[in-house]
């Protein structure tokens, strides 16, 4: 399929999007800046748009014995940038806090099944409206994965008899599917990223 004029005039974009950061730009745009530009030589010419821009992307997936790319680089220098002027999701402190972090992402397997903790009673100071003899549930998965387990656990220990309740979707916290009671704090579902989440409920063992 042809990519339309519209496509190929497109501006430079720079975005976060589902995760990842993009950059694009449409091909003509990319010929046309790129000749304009005080260094390009006035002998030569782009003879072939879809062709430069092809060649050009190959450059700049060029490494060198390093490893590294010009789009290596460029994100290296964006880096330090950000650091320079003080810039969002930065803080000074060890830096193998912040590899940590983003490791446990690359390690993530969004079709690893969601793991179940079903053991611990929560502390009586952040128990808030939960009383009684109850055990917390830990769900760790993504949204689907998690939807699909809440099911699983309500089919087994139905509401109202056993007090079955999930503070999820993030924000809310259910009992059978209906919206009951106030979101207590250690109930609250945690963000990984790489869209993985951790969802938290409680049920009573009265039944049991």
């Amino acid at each position: 399929m042809t990519a339309s004029s519209k496509l190929k005039s497109q501006q430079l974009s720079v975005k976060i999007h589902e995760g990842q950061l993009q950059i694009s730009i449409g091909v003509a745009l990319l010929a046309y800046a790129t000749q304009y530009q005080n260094h390009w030589p006035e002998d030569f010419y782009v003879s072939d748009i879809d062709k430069f821009a092809k060649s050009l992307a190959r450059q700049l997936k060029r490494e060198q014995e390093d490893g590294t790319t010009p789009v290596h680089r460029m994100l290296d220098d964006a880096a330090q940038e950000v650091i320079e002027q003080g810039d969002d999701g930065v803080d000074e402190g060890n830096v193998e806090a912040g590899i940590a972090l983003a490791k446990a992402i690359l390690d993530a397997k969004d079709d690893a099944p969601p793991v179940l903790v079903d053991a611990f009673v929560p502390p009586l100071e952040a128990r808030g409206s939960v009383s009684g003899s109850t055990v917390s549930i830990e769900l760790e998965g993504t949204v689907d994965q998690i939807d699909a387990a809440i099911d699983e656990i309500l089919g087994h220990y139905p509401a109202p008899a056993y007090g079955t309740w999930f503070n999820w979707p993030p924000g809310l916290l259910f009992s059978s599917g209906e919206k009951k009671g106030k979101p207590n704090t250690h109930l609250a579902p945690v963000d990984l990223g790489g869209g993985r989440w951790i969802a938290r409920g409680t049920r009573s063992t009265s039944s049991d």
